[in-house]
């Protein structure tokens, strides 16, 4: 019992560490988790005559795996993307998604093979992992990825999520800062915000928490209307509050953001 209850952990821990296009919901979306719902993508840049005169220097492209086994008994669905054209722009990010891919797979068949009874009548695993793509345009790339995981004998599945914020002309995957001017402290303009809200609503939100949270983790997304900061099931509030999310409209930010940055677009 407790090589089987260290594996659980070990799973946990690896895909809280890392840091999975229309919407494409789970066909079976865990209790106490809804995945968020399709984004408006009606406030994108639109390309100019010009522009759509020549081909993009790269397109999102789905890739897929789907793995079924009775020995041990366990099942992947897995959707995710990838970028297809000018190698500079496409190689890093393929191979920065397409590692936490592997990992969060590699991390389920090692959980599988340590909880599976060798009875064949084990209940079935399952590890199925989703994105929504939040923001494309011609020069950032924006990706939530849901992973959604039930080990036998698991009292409920556990859900998680990851980002990627990619400055595509430069092939840079963005954190934070590089969003804001340099005299600006991030963290501290986004808790201003993010405090308030949380301690708003009624999922048993203790101060100081999200700050904890945010310097353990990035987890941010690019949306037409804002930034919105991504809680994990456990990481602000307990298991039946679910994911928590807050945006924080560009508006709100457009005193802290620099003007010539990544998200210029957005405040200009």
């Amino acid at each position: 019992m407790l090589r089987k209850t260290f594996g659980l952990i070990l799973l946990i821990a690896i895909l809280s560490a890392c840091t999975l296009i229309p919407t494409i919901p789970a066909s079976d979306p865990t209790p106490g988790f809804t995945p968020l719902a399709e984004t408006d993508t009606g406030g994108m840049p639109t390309q100019t005559d010009a522009e759509m005169d020549s081909p993009p220097a790269w397109v999102v492209v789905e890739r897929s795996r789907t793995e079924e086994s009775d020995q041990p008994t366990y099942a992947i669905q897995a959707r995710w993307p990838n970028l297809e054209g000018d190698p500079a722009v496409a190689v890093p990010f393929n191979t920065e998604i397409d590692r936490r891919v592997n990992e969060a797979v590699e991390a389920f068949l090692v959980n599988v093979a340590v909880w599976d009874d060798d009875s064949g009548e084990s209940p079935t695993s399952t590890l199925t992992l989703y994105y929504m793509l939040t923001y494309e345009s011609d020069q950032l790339v924006s990706v939530y990825l849901m992973f959604d995981t039930y080990i036998a004998y698991s009292a409920h599945p556990f859900p998680s999520s990851q980002s990627l914020n990619y400055a595509a002309p430069s092939g840079q995957f963005l954190v934070l800062a590089d969003l804001f001017t340099p005299e600006v402290d991030p963290l501290s303009v986004i808790l201003s915000v993010v405090e308030p809200a949380l301690l708003a609503r009624e999922i048993g939100y203790t101060v100081g928490v999200a700050e904890t949270v945010l310097q353990t983790r990035e987890h941010w997304n690019l949306l037409p209307d804002g930034l919105r900061i991504n809680f994990d099931v456990y990481e602000v509030g307990p298991y039946a509050a679910g994911h928590q999310d807050i945006l924080i409209p560009w508006e709100d930010l457009a005193p802290y953001l620099d003007p010539d940055g990544p998200v210029s677009s957005f405040i200009k």
